[in-house]
């Protein structure tokens, strides 16, 4: 059992050594951000720039650099003068070199837009989550969550014992 958990809180140690977890804010930094990372590695998925979006649009600390234009129809806005900020934190994300630029992000927004994921609404630097996708991805959201949630438990369950 010792084992076991040495090598879990091994495993948690490089997810954050790596680069999975880059602070966000250097003075707020509270690793809630991390939680979709983990969400996404424990159901064995990849971190995609949806998740990543959402979770900046959810995240009041990065209102001045992407911002809800209407939540309730899934339609966000870049900030002029920000947007490269947004890139350079997908780009750590992601485990990058190089830093991202919001020009090589938005050519990955173009391509949610051929799949019909993210659709580029007509005003600049706008962008909308499509109905059907924002309701599967959510959907998918709360499935890992929860999946992160029994994981939690179980880990409590039996560091009690």
């Amino acid at each position: 059992w010792d084992l076991w958990q040495k090598e879990m809180d091994q495993v948690l140690w490089e997810i954050v050594s790596i680069g999975f977890c880059p602070p966000l804010h250097a003075q707020t930094h509270t690793h809630k951000h991390c939680l979709t990372t983990v969400v996404c590695m424990i159901a064995g998925k990849k971190l995609r720039l949806f998740h990543f979006l959402f979770e900046m649009l959810e995240d009041p600390g990065m209102a001045h650099c992407v911002s809800w234009v209407s939540a309730s129809v899934g339609v966000f806005r870049f900030s002029a003068r920000h947007k490269e900020r947004v890139a350079e934190l997908w780009g750590q994300r992601k485990g990058n070199r190089m830093p991202m630029t919001y020009q090589k992000m938005s050519r990955a927004l173009r391509n949610y837009a051929h799949s019909g994921e993210i659709i580029k609404v007509k005003k600049k630097l706008t962008y909308q989550f499509s109905g059907h996708y924002l309701r599967v991805k959510l959907v998918s959201i709360f499935s890992c969550s929860m999946k992160v949630m029994n994981c939690g438990v179980l880990y409590s369950r039996l560091l009690s014992k």
